[in-house]
């Protein structure tokens, strides 16, 4: 499995349901994967998963004149709060946020 594929994977079982907590983000944030590694750019094979290979993805969140400090840090808790486990894979703590 590629890291894209994991990471679109572990979005659509438990990120979509973390933004149902957050009425009024749609259109005002976005998610996806960013690195440098190869998992981003969908390189990645069985030899290559390297130091970012895990589930899990970004939460972009404009400035606080969009969203506002004590939203962006409910957020952060919310994802901070979702399994570290998904499909045999580890998440480590300070993944992506």
């Amino acid at each position: 499995m590629k890291g894209l594929e994991l990471s679109e994977k572990y979005y659509n079982e438990y990120g979509r349901r973390m933004f149902d907590d957050f009425p009024g983000l749609e259109g005002k944030i976005s998610v996806g994967l960013v690195g440098s590694g190869s998992e981003c750019f969908g390189f990645d094979d069985s030899v290559s998963r390297d130091h970012d290979f895990e589930p899990g993805f970004t939460v972009f969140i404009p400035d606080e004149s969009v969203v506002d400090r004590k939203t962006a840090f409910a957020l952060e808790r919310a994802y901070s709060k979702l399994p570290s486990e998904f499909m045999g894979y580890e998440r480590s703590p300070d993944g992506p946020v």
